[in-house]
């Protein structure tokens, strides 16, 4: 079988037998004593046969690859592989066959000179060869182009790929434990690193040269974490910084500058640790209290302290053997404050203590320096009434009753005033003598308003305590806050509000029960003066306390129903001797002038027997017996007449429903007989009468009814319409129309 080469469809040895197939093949002769090609065999010498194939047909083409070519220099070795397609441009092939007839076949000696102009190209800098491989892909390709061309007659087009370039993916450094000593601490922590290292897209030479010595990189990151942590990281920054950027970013500085040789970088940089017994890096408390012995105060007075500490040096914090946190404070409070304060009198501590605040504040600080901590808050009160008053003080007078000008009236009030005593120096005298001065400013404010009321009428004060209609008259309301300001503002006191309460005592309670209902009241008259007896009904309510009633509202513990049976009968007493024409009244005159006379009565009795003010909303008179079977008359008249009305309507209808049927079959015959006489000669003048005879037929006889219309009936049966009820009734129902607008209703929905 015969041996094939990938380079055999461009060059090809033969025998001598062997001639071109085609036109785009030669068959070239070198002679190898002179290596060049000839024209015919000599009868002496040497001589090799080959066909070269140019690319005048587009299959003559040869592919071929070199791989694990190594190209070296004294430190270092890259792995190369070529692939090549070459082609013979009509009239190279001479050159081609006399370049390539050397060695086993044509296609292992353009190997040999592939991989000679690849090793020329690389020498004698490597790195440089790299650094122009990733830079300039085109030049090396170029290049060998240029050489096969120059020195075999061959277009080539090559494809150089490096071996290592597929090892140039990430490394992952998984979790390392790694022992580090730091700046400030001499005890070794145990720190927990996670790494990527990325080629640097601007290294990759170096990364493909540093490929065989890659494992050396994790011993080289542990090397270079524990150089930075023990030159730049304290305990503090190691227990709290690690996952900063202020720690990861200058370590992450120092790693890539170490991985420069490598070719990489750090593009993913985890550090941790595994501590659960940290120090507080925030500690705050709002409950350190601290009991002390004020000068010329009788008991223990407890000064309340809110701390806030912030951690700042956690070296520090350890070297002080890490102490409990609340527990340290709670001590050295106790030390420095009861010694400060002494000598301390309890006007002093109340009115002087910023001074003395200040020193425990920077005591406690440098104490707190020491272990390592910051303060960056501490309030230090005494837990002393007084103190607060800087801020708010509330007066409020509880539940007091107050007598009034009224003897037997008495008020109940709540005082309640926001205020603030900003200086306390200014009531020291109260101070000094140990005095409750709340109480005090309580009880000058009850006296006060004590004072105001015993001389207030109780109608003003329930009646005109929020709102006065009185000219020039001042609301119960504003009297009093100006009262309570002006008893405050002795003590120095900012009045920031009052809010006077007005409270209900059993007078006030039973008012406003007797207030909210709406009592109906029935009254029924028998007048002197003979005639039918007369019921009025209504509705009377509870408008207030009389300004002369107090007294007897006081006196009188009634409810409503006692008030009510007290009306009628008052105003059934009083009607008695109105003369019967008044009470039967029939007009809307008569009735609000009786509704005035009844209304006045009531007002009078009541507030005679009660003292208190009423009203009356509605009033009415039911109908006597003798209206009643008036009415019943009347009404019975009206229907036998609608009755006789109606029996005469219908007889009208059957007469005329007749009359009408017997048109109908007149005209049916007439139209019978023009149909039969259609069509007939000489019948036109009989059907033309026929049809006269037959329109006359249709017409229906007069269908107006001889009794009432519907119209009249309605007007006698119902009253006039509403606009001419007004008319009639004059100017009374003018008015009643003029205080209810609402149209009188008509039976017939047609209201006018």
């Amino acid at each position: 079988m015969t041996q094939t080469y990938p380079m055999d469809p461009v060059i090809r040895r033969v025998a001598s037998a062997i001639k071109p197939s085609s036109e785009a093949e030669r068959l070239i002769i070198i002679d190898k004593k002179t290596r060049k090609a000839i024209e015919k065999k000599p009868l002496f010498g040497d001589v090799r046969y080959y066909i070269v194939s140019n690319n005048s047909e587009s299959w003559n083409y040869a592919d071929d690859k070199i791989s694990g070519l190594k190209l070296s220099n004294f430190d270092n070795s890259v792995e190369v592989s070529i692939h090549y397609r070459v082609e013979c441009e009509p009239g190279d092939e001479e050159k081609i066959a006399e370049a390539l007839y050397d060695g086993d076949h044509p296609g292992a000696r353009l190997n040999n000179l592939i991989t000679n102009w690849l090793t020329q190209f690389s020498q004698p800098d490597l790195l440089q060869f790299l650094k122009t491989y990733f830079s300039d892909a085109a030049e090396l390709p170029n290049y060998l182009s240029d050489r096969a061309y120059k020195e075999t007659g061959l277009k080539l087009k090559a494809r150089i790929s490096l071996g290592a370039e597929k090892f140039l993916k990430p490394i992952t450094i998984n979790p390392l434990h790694i022992p580090v000593l730091l700046r400030d601490f001499d005890k070794a922590q145990d720190l927990i690193l996670s790494a990527a290292l990325e080629v640097d897209d601007d290294c990759k030479p170096q990364a493909i040269l540093h490929t065989d010595k890659n494992a050396s990189l994790q011993g080289l990151l542990i090397q270079e974490t524990k150089k930075y942590f023990q030159r730049n990281v304290t305990l503090q920054g190691y227990y709290f910084d690690l996952s900063k950027d202020s720690t990861k970013g200058p370590l992450a500085t120092q790693l890539n500058q170490a991985l420069l040789n490598a070719g990489r970088r750090a593009s993913m940089l985890a550090l941790s640790h595994q501590l659960s017994d940290l120090p507080e890096e925030f500690f705050q408390t709002t409950d350190i209290n601290v009991d002390c012995k004020i000068q010329g105060y009788p008991q223990l007075v407890t000064i309340k302290n809110t701390v806030q500490m912030t951690l700042h040096d956690a070296a520090k914090y350890r070297s002080a053997q890490s102490p409990d946190l609340k527990s340290w404070l709670e001590e050295r409070l106790a030390r420095v404050i009861s010694e400060l304060l002494f000598n301390t009198t309890y006007t002093e501590l109340l009115t002087d203590f910023k001074p003395k605040e200040k020193q425990i504040r920077e005591i406690i600080g440098e104490q707190t320096q020491a272990i390592g901590y910051e303060i960056k808050h501490l309030i230090t009160i005494p837990d002393l009434a007084p103190i607060t008053w800087k801020e708010s003080l509330v007066i409020d007078t509880g539940d007091v009753t107050f007598d009034t000008r009224s003897r037997d009236v008495k008020v109940k009030l709540q005082i309640i005033a926001n205020t603030r005593i900003s200086d306390l120096k200014s009531i020291k005298s109260y101070l000094d003598r140990q005095q409750d001065v709340k109480e005090l400013m309580t009880k000058a404010v009850i006296n006060d308003i004590r004072q105001y009321l015993h001389d207030i009428d109780p109608q003003r004060f329930y009646m005109r305590f929020y709102f006065t209609d009185i000219e020039g008259e001042t609301t119960v309301e504003e009297q009093l806050k100006e009262r309570t300001e002006s008893a405050l503002r002795k003590f120095n006191a900012d009045v920031i509000s009052v809010i006077p309460k007005v409270l209900d005592t059993e007078l006030i309670t039973r008012l406003k029960e007797l207030m909210k209902a709406l009592s109906p009241f029935n009254v029924h008259v028998q007048s002197l003066h003979g005639g039918e007896s007369y019921t009025f009904k209504g509705q009377f309510q509870v408008d207030a306390v009389h300004s002369t009633g107090w007294h007897q509202f006081q006196l009188r513990n009634s409810g409503i129903e006692e008030i009510r049976k007290y009306l009628e009968e008052y105003v059934m007493a009083e009607l008695k001797t109105v003369p019967k024409e008044a009470l039967a009244y029939r007009s809307y005159a008569q009735k609000k002038e009786l509704k005035e006379i009844v209304e006045k009565l009531a007002q009078k009795g009541v507030l005679a027997a009660f003292g208190l003010s009423i009203s009356l909303p509605t009033l009415h008179r039911e109908h006597t017996e003798l209206e009643v079977e008036t009415n019943t008359v009347l009404i019975n008249r009206d229907a036998s007449i609608l009755t006789i009305e109606t029996a005469k309507l219908e007889d009208e209808v059957r007469l005329k429903t007749r009359e009408n049927q017997a048109k109908s079959r007149q005209a049916e015959k007439i139209l019978e007989k023009i149909t039969a006489l259609t069509g007939v000669d000489g019948a036109e003048e009989e059907i033309e009468e026929l049809y006269q005879l037959y329109e006359e037929a249709k017409q229906r006889p007069d269908s107006s009814l001889s009794s009432l219309s519907f119209e009249e009936l309605k007007n006698r049966i119902y009253r006039k319409p509403a606009k001419e009820l007004i008319e009639a009734g004059g100017e009374e129902l003018k008015a009643l129309l003029a205080e209810n607008p609402e149209p009188l209703a008509d039976p017939s929905g047609d209201n006018k």
